[in-house]
């Protein structure tokens, strides 16, 4: 893996874990593709995929948060996204055989984002059974994911929707069982399409719930309020 950490110089700074990740997902990359890969370091706030523009490159974040931006609907920024492993942003283009990306990626964090040309992403994948499995495997996890959530968010309102987004944030991004909350409440007006007041009355209700805890200018979820939330919605959904 010399010749990945000379090309991803960034994976150095990973954890075991994710280094591991993104070690597995090159493993059997061969010279042509490492040295096709190349790296960029964005500022938040950075565009780096737009919607209807010719889907010429592969990007693959390496750290940090990106959103997608849905501008067709009133430049709503619709959901934030966050992989544990490596996955190819435009390999659902390749795979369905689009000329153009679907969607516009913009970072929310600063991030560090490998990028392969989209040639020589094609290339690979019709050479390494492998790859393509992987890839494969992702986009179905993720389209899954979606349809979830989507399913999921049309019947529910109000609280009870931000309620099932912070579940969902927390089983994502926990650490050592706790997840902090440090989003904006426009941020997460966006992520969940409810009002900044909706929002600000929902943390209140939740606090007094019991199913998060203030800590400063934000706020934290433990394990046995992630349990007490997670027999709510049960209840709600199951109604």
């Amino acid at each position: 893996m010399k010749l990945l950490e000379e090309k991803l110089p960034f994976i150095k700074e990973f954890d075991k874990e994710k280094k591991q990740q993104f070690e597995e997902y090159f493993s059997t990359a061969p010279d042509w593709v490492l040295n096709a890969c190349g790296v960029l370091y964005l500022k938040k706030g950075s565009v780096f995929v737009r919607e209807n523009t010719t889907a010429d490159t592969i990007y693959f974040v390496g750290k940090g948060q990106f959103k997608a931006v849905d501008y067709s609907v009133f430049g709503f920024a619709y959901d934030f996204m966050r992989f544990d492993a490596p996955y190819a942003m435009g390999g659902l283009e390749v795979l369905a055989k689009d000329k153009v990306y679907r969607t516009t990626l913009q970072t929310n964090t600063d991030c560090i984002i490998a990028k392969l040309p989209r040639n020589i992403f094609e290339r690979w994948i019709d050479v390494d059974p492998k790859v393509l499995r992987i890839e494969a495997g992702n986009v179905s996890k993720y389209m899954l994911e979606q349809a979830r959530k989507s399913r999921a968010c049309v019947f529910l309102q109000g609280s009870e929707r931000l309620a099932y987004i912070l579940l969902d944030m927390y089983e994502r991004q926990k650490k050592g069982g706790i997840l902090t909350i440090k989003m904006m409440q426009n941020e997460l007006a966006e992520l969940s399409g409810l009002s900044t007041k909706t929002i600000y009355r929902s943390f209140k209700v939740f606090e007094a719930n019991g199913w998060i805890s203030r800590k400063g200018n934000g706020y934290t979820m433990n394990e046995l309020q992630y349990r007490d939330c997670v027999r709510y919605m049960d209840n709600l959904i199951s109604r």
